[in-house]
């Protein structure tokens, strides 16, 4: 390997990056579409309650590929990089999205396009594989809250927050 393969794209660079938000006051109580007259212990239970969302989508990091060892070459660790197979695909073709991590799962990359090089060499793998993303992220949190007038300059937040509400891995 050369110094030529330290060159390459940043380990936290995105190429695309989706955010999307929304505030919804549900329509229940005074002030609002319907109840506007509300009992005032319904009103106190029922009304003025806002639901936010935020929505964010975003592609995958490089891989990072490192040996566990130092390949003998001396005091590094976990910069001795590997050498990359020509002509083996470097995203795993037997890789499900419905079995993502855990026991029986395959792993994203593909551990056939790696090898270990002659001990104490270095590998041919830059030090990021811009061709070898990780997956596709996707969250979504989501907020219930109402807001309590206490007097009539102060105010008291009941809130509860879900992050990443779907579990998605």
């Amino acid at each position: 390997g050369t110094r030529l393969n330290d060159r390459s794209v940043s380990t936290f660079d995105q190429r695309h990056v989706i955010n999307g938000t929304f505030i919804y006051d549900l329509p229940f109580g005074h002030d609002r579409r319907f109840g506007s007259h509300m009992w005032k212990p319904l009103n106190f239970v029922a009304g003025g309650w806002t639901v936010t969302g935020i929505y964010r989508r975003s592609s995958g990091f490089p891989y990072v590929p490192v040996l566990a060892d130092a390949n003998q070459l001396g005091d590094l660790t976990h910069t001795a990089r590997p050498d990359v197979t020509a002509g083996v695909p470097l995203i795993n073709p037997l890789y499900s999205s419905s079995c993502p991590i855990g026991a029986g799962c395959q792993s994203y990359i593909n551990p056939a396009a790696f090898s270990r090089p002659a001990l104490g060499q270095l590998g041919n793998a830059p030090r990021t594989l811009d061709g070898a993303r990780g997956p596709w992220d996707q969250f979504f949190d989501a907020s219930v809250q109402k807001t309590f007038k206490v007097g009539e300059k102060r105010r008291v937040q009941f809130r509860v927050d879900a992050l990443n509400a779907f579990n998605h891995p």
